[in-house]
């Protein structure tokens, strides 16, 4: 899913110099003007001009043109570490037990942490991850066991049996502005297959950096919201076991807020408005259909 033709470039060289190359690069172009010269980073790559706009179409569009076993993410604005590729293929073979393969998250050297925000995970070791314990919390505090969609590997079967991202969710949507990484990793545990995550796969998200934004909470309570509701619509495709541990607010604080009006726990007050909110606009305006959302 490619917006940004320098930083994409510098992506296209990391993949260049992997221990194991890579089978064939797919871009998915959603832009107007095509990259050029490709041909100089010295492997297999194929451009889709995709007309259509939003990340889950642009992955969507990966997902039925690639070929091999498995398909790997990667976002324009990041590079991957010279094993990325090489860690994937063991990884793969030591755990045929998974369908998924992700991993870290390395933010760029000089990074201000109170000038912007980026994305950074941290996980150890190797984890499989099941219905009992995605999404479940480790001593990392605010690090929960996850796989994020910028470095999201996928294996073939997964795919012929969820299917395609959710088109109403990821960066581009015109209703829900992310969560497709995380709703895809639901569909696919509830379905029986795992997950792995392992500090092995490593991404660096060199140009990850954005501003802060002051919904980012709003924004989390509300795809909480989201992924909840979608397991009470359909259990088969998000099982509510696994939604159950995404809480969007404390109930008995909330009501404790509620009472004391807000005295005590006002935070708890607001993100159960937000959650309230975020509801009503779903039972509204949406429906559920194998798993991806669809306007009424």
């Amino acid at each position: 899913f490619f917006f940004k033709q320098k930083t994409a470039y510098e992506m296209f060289r990391s993949l260049s110099k992997q221990t194991v190359k890579p089978h064939e690069v797919i871009i998915v172009n959603q832009g107007e003007t095509p990259f050029e010269n490709l041909e100089a980073f010295g492997i297999p790559i194929r451009q889709i001009m995709s007309p259509e706009k939003g990340l889950s179409r642009a992955r969507n569009v990966a997902l039925n043109e690639f070929t091999g076993d498995w398909i790997v993410f990667i976002d324009d604005d990041e590079e991957a570490n010279a094993e990325w590729i090489e860690q994937i293929e063991k990884l793969a073979q030591a755990y045929p037990g998974a369908g998924i393969i992700g991993g870290s998250y390395y933010p760029p050297i000089r990074h201000d942490d109170s000038a912007s925000f980026v994305s950074r995970l941290y996980p150890h070791g190797d984890t499989l991850l099941t219905a009992e314990n995605l999404f479940a919390p480790t001593e990392i505090p605010d690090f929960f066991l996850d796989v994020w969609g910028g470095n999201f590997a996928v294996r073939k079967d997964v795919v012929e049996a969820i299917g395609g991202f959710d088109v109403a969710m990821g960066r581009g949507s015109k209703a829900f502005n992310g969560g497709e990484d995380t709703d895809y990793l639901i569909r696919a545990v509830t379905k029986g297959f795992a997950a792995l995550t392992s500090c092995r796969v490593v991404i660096y998200n060199t140009h990850g950096a954005r501003p802060h934004s002051p919904d980012l909470e709003k924004e989390l309570i509300e795809m909480a919201t989201l992924l909840r509701w979608k397991s009470e619509q359909d259990p088969s495709t998000h099982s509510p076991a696994i939604t159950s541990r995404l809480v969007p607010y404390g109930k008995k604080k909330a009501a404790v807020a509620a009472l004391c009006r807000g005295v005590l726990f006002n935070d708890q007050l607001w993100r159960k408005e937000a959650h309230d909110k975020m509801l009503e606009t779903l039972n509204r305006e949406w429906k559920l259909q194998n798993g991806c959302l669809v306007r009424k």
